[in-house]
């Protein structure tokens, strides 16, 4: 699919269909995703140097249709314009390497009931395996 990062590649041996998301949580330098996928295996994502991130209508369903890395969308425009616009796009470097990176991608995961999450982060790396 056009558009594809090369972060892609990390994320290859995920098995996203059918995967359960389990939870997502946010820190200074990185959100991770977690989910758990059909083979009963836990996944990590970590998604380093983020300047942005939103769940579009979750409500009851969290069984995962795919997931994708991409190097242009709207949201991803829309973030790197909001941190151009609010700091300059050589600001300052932050405490954060990978957001100093300056090299923002969307990872897009949908959920079978037509929900999304997008993050928009300089990384996407994933755990080698899991339990």
């Amino acid at each position: 699919m056009s558009g594809h990062s090369p972060d892609a590649q990390q994320l290859r041996d995920i098995l996203w269909r059918d995967s359960t998301l389990e939870s997502i949580s946010a820190n200074y330098d990185s959100i991770s995703i977690r989910l758990l996928e059909s083979t009963g295996r836990t996944r990590t994502i970590n998604c380093g140097g983020y300047i942005g991130y939103r769940a579009i209508a979750i409500w009851d369903e969290m069984l995962v249709l795919d997931g994708v890395v991409l190097r242009e969308d709207e949201f991803l425009t829309d973030c790197t314009t909001a941190v151009e616009s609010k700091v300059g796009y050589r600001a300052v470097d932050t405490g954060s390497p990978a957001r100093n990176r300056r090299d923002w991608k969307l990872l897009r995961i949908r959920l079978e009931d037509g929900a999304c999450i997008d993050v928009v982060a300089a990384v996407f790396k994933t755990d080698p395996g899991g339990s």
